[in-house]
């Protein structure tokens, strides 16, 4: 009777030692992940900027033109900037795109590494054209949402208007 208690109290012991150490391997690699996760994500991000300004530069040519530009936020929030004519994605990542604090220039965006715990990334689009939100000079913010935001952008002459369909 007392040998099969003792195999009882080995096997819970050997139990918990297994489980402390699959939580200790969780816990040491999840950071990983989200790093890897993030980096992947600021790839995605920048791909979206660029198709936000290839399709600008498209409509830019004719007067009337316009495009329609499917936007989904996994994470942080997008800022239609209309009073300084720019398009802003800031992000909180786990992943240090750059050195912190230095600007880097890909094409025509210009992207930040904020420090801190976690880093910002902020992503800008400047535009030589002038941009409105909903025909005004306004700023409008975009959060992460689980569904995409469709946006119009519109050559209205001397502006470039971006609206959204919601």
């Amino acid at each position: 009777m007392k040998k099969r208690g003792q195999i009882w109290v080995e096997t819970v012991t050997y139990t918990l030692i297994g489980l402390t150490i699959i939580g200790l391997l969780i816990a040491g690699i999840r950071p990983q992940i989200e790093k890897a996760q993030d980096k992947t994500l600021i790839k995605q991000v920048k791909e979206s900027m660029e198709e936000i300004n290839q399709k600008i530069n498209e409509i830019k040519v004719i007067p009337g033109n316009q495009r329609k530009i499917i936007l989904h936020i996994d994470k942080g929030a997008v800022t239609i900037d209309a009073e300084n004519d720019l398009i802003i994605w800031k992000m909180m990542s786990s992943y240090e795109y750059s050195e912190p604090d230095l600007t880097i220039t890909e094409g025509n965006l210009n992207i930040t590494t904020v420090d801190g715990n976690p880093w910002e990334i902020i992503f800008e689009l400047p535009f030589t054209s002038n941009i409105t939100y909903d025909g005004s000079e306004i700023s409008r913010e975009l959060r992460e949402t689980s569904t995409s935001y469709d946006l119009i952008i519109k050559n209205e002459g001397q502006n470039l208007d971006i609206r959204s369909m919601d």
